[in-house]
């Protein structure tokens, strides 16, 4: 190759590389987020402020902050974090203290969850047509697990992305709860709690996800059908708790169908374990969410003794557990 050659193919590798250099060098960093719910061009972006874990350290911490718009939301997601063992995302239905405080709490009767997952990257995508609602001026709260098993300190956020429904009037969805609030585990032994429930309204589930405390072993939802014999419809076993996710879920039930859900325990201590928010309490319900409906509501078995406030009937709107 001639020289004249050899300096224009000289010329012209220098002017691509001086080329995509300019290019990686003038392109935008990607935007820094501030804590709180964002508005996006794909629906809203809810962040947390930054936390601390020092080597060793296991913190139950609860993020809560404001929409500002309405949302209209079809899928919720979000990227595994270091020590990040589970997150709750929730509509608060009682005003929680704003950004972060201390919660050993993984489950309030005023919290309506919209998502709920173990480590590890977890999308919920509702079916096309159903979102859910969530008006402005509504609070939403994540509970975040955390434990840092390193011998480092952790210095991190939690992101969690809400896609906006591209439909143009999606229907609601809203939870819907079965269990029982009767709880009461004898000590050093294996134990149950059933609840069953006769379903007096139409209902269509499109997702759900079993709730127990670190006890549970495994749970069960069982459907008899207008009178007949009860059928297993869906199953979690070996249950975990650092291991909770949402799944989804198409099951209809009609009025005069009866539901039971079965869950199943072990008790290494030596005193009886009761119903209770805490995570040293336990707690027995399989919650789903009901397609074209904008309030929580469910059917539960009810307990002989326990609160009115926080005892659903078959009928009335039943409180998130």
């Amino acid at each position: 190759m001639s020289s004249k050659y050899r300096s224009g193919w000289v010329f012209l590798a220098t002017a691509l590389i001086a080329c995509s250099s300019s290019k990686q060098e003038s392109a935008p960093a990607a935007a820094v987020l501030p804590a709180g719910i964002t508005v996006t061009d794909e629906g809203a972006v809810f962040k947390t402020d930054e936390y601390t874990l020092d080597p060793g350290q296991e913190r139950f911490l609860c993020f809560a902050a404001n929409a500002e718009e309405d949302l209209v939301v079809q899928s919720v997601s979000h990227t595994a974090r270091p020590a990040l063992h589970h997150i709750i995302l929730s509509k608060a239905n009682s005003p929680e203290p704003d950004g972060f405080s201390e919660c050993d709490t993984l489950f309030r009767l005023t919290w309506e969850p919209i998502y709920l997952t173990g480590a590890g990257d977890s999308s919920l995508d509702l079916p096309e047509g159903f979102a859910h609602h969530i008006a402005a001026g509504t609070q939403m709260v994540a509970q975040l697990h955390l434990l840092n098993t390193t011998n480092k300190p952790i210095h991190d956020s939690v992101e969690i992305q809400l896609r906006a429904s591209k439909a143009e009037s999606p229907k609601p969805v809203a939870g819907y709860a079965f269990g029982n609030f009767d709880v009461h585990l004898l000590p050093l032994q294996p134990g149950s709690v059933q609840g069953e429930c006769d379903v007096k309204e139409d209902v269509h589930l499109l997702a759900a996800f079993p709730h127990m405390h670190l006890l549970g072993k495994r749970l069960t939802f069982e459907v008899a059908r207008a009178g007949g014999d009860f059928a297993q419809v869906y199953e979690r076993n070996p249950y975990d708790f650092d291991d909770q996710h949402m799944e989804n879920l198409d099951l209809s039930l009609s009025v005069g169908d009866r539901t039971r859900v079965n869950c199943e325990y072990d008790n290494p201590y030596d005193h009886e374990i009761t119903f209770g928010e805490s995570t040293t309490n336990e707690m027995c319900f399989l919650v789903g969410f009901a397609a074209d409906r904008d309030k929580i509501s469910g059917c539960m078995a009810r307990p002989a003794t326990a609160p009115a406030a926080t005892t659903p009937t078959d009928a009335t709107p039943a409180p998130a557990p």
